[in-house]
């Protein structure tokens, strides 16, 4: 009995603790962010190198059509790049999705972004040149 008591309380300080944390980036965002968006987020894998491998993150809980700049671990760095099941993404070399060069990929990305480029007429690609990203 004295265990179901303690699990109980535990269980409760970690649902308080998620109701902070939620509540805070809540309030902490720059932007409103509307229930059908919080409900449809999305997210976005991305690798320092190519074939999925070094440096990766997971990014949950994007909001669609938000821009977001990379971390300085990832700026200039990304050489795979993949939005979640269902969803796409537009890649940009500069770092406010606002200007520059973009590129749109879907489901299920890329894993070796040097195949892709912003401009066929150009021979720059699309790898270690990612900045921002927006997706929907």
């Amino acid at each position: 009995m004295l265990l179901l008591k303690k699990s109980s309380l535990l269980l409760a300080v970690m649902l308080v603790h998620l109701k902070v944390h939620i509540l805070a980036r809540i309030l902490s965002s720059t932007e409103p962010v509307t229930l059908s968006q919080a409900v449809n987020a999305i997210g976005a894998f991305f690798c320092n190198d190519i074939s999925w491998t070094d440096g990766c993150a997971h990014w949950t809980n994007l909001v669609s059509n938000r821009c977001y700049t990379l971390d300085a671990e990832h700026q200039d760095q990304v050489s795979s790049f993949g939005p979640d099941s269902g969803n796409a993404c537009r890649l940009y070399d500069d770092y406010h999705c606002s200007s520059g060069n973009s590129i749109y990929i879907v489901y299920p990305g890329s894993g070796d972004l040097r195949t892709l480029y912003y401009d066929p007429a150009q021979t720059d690609t699309v790898n270690d040149n990612v900045n921002s990203f927006l997706c929907v």
